[in-house]
């Protein structure tokens, strides 16, 4: 059960419901949305997460720990439910995490290869902007910066998409390239958003 994606599929009669990741919630509605527009073919994810509770914050045999591990790559179960949402994505993405010591506040990047070879930064906005409109956990960043980290703590939001970081590359005769980002509150804005699973149902 995704905001923005499938939560209206959640009925009286659900007997058991799931949310997906805090990662997952930041990419499969835009994921969805492009591919709808213009042809997703597949696409790479890098995601620059904080520590989470399975990251130790001190040295162990098995692990160096958190708080020595600046950039410490790990891999993202995040995009397995795109194939199941959409058939002809399965197996269409790869992606990672670099897990960085900070309290909250994460970021994603998707690098998408659209079929669309006329597709611009304009268009993708738009878009996005659509996407945010469906669900209070979604929002479009409207100041002049670029979003960072640090902005997105101590907020609700699962996916708050940055047009100012929307980069497109034409790929003569092949379709395109497009990089969108989208920066989610992993801890704060996760637990808000599954509270409110028991609100809709």
């Amino acid at each position: 059960l995704l905001h923005g994606v499938t939560l209206d599929r959640m009925t009286a009669g659900t007997r058991v419901g799931s949310m997906g990741s805090c990662t997952t919630n930041s990419v499969v509605a835009p994921i969805v949305a492009l591919h709808e527009a213009f042809g997703v073919a597949g696409g790479l994810m890098t995601s620059v997460h904080s520590a989470t509770n399975s990251d130790s914050a001190c040295d162990t045999w098995s692990s160096r720990g958190i708080l020595d591990a600046l950039g410490k790559p790990g891999g993202s179960g995040a995009l397995k439910l795109v194939g199941l949402l959409v058939e002809d994505l399965a197996d269409a993405f790869a992606g990672g995490a670099i897990r960085i010591p900070a309290a909250d506040g994460s970021m994603t990047y998707l690098d998408l290869f659209l079929e669309d070879d006329a597709v611009d930064a304009d268009r993708v906005n738009t878009l996005l902007t659509e996407v945010a409109g469906r669900s209070p956990f979604f929002g479009v960043n409207a100041a002049p910066d670029p979003l960072t980290i640090s902005d997105v703590r101590e907020t609700y939001y699962l996916a708050w998409l940055d047009p100012r970081q929307t980069r497109v590359v034409p790929v003569r005769g092949k379709g395109s390239m497009v990089q969108i980002a989208s920066a989610y509150s992993n801890k704060w804005g996760f637990a808000a958003a599954l509270l409110a699973l028991p609100a809709h149902w």
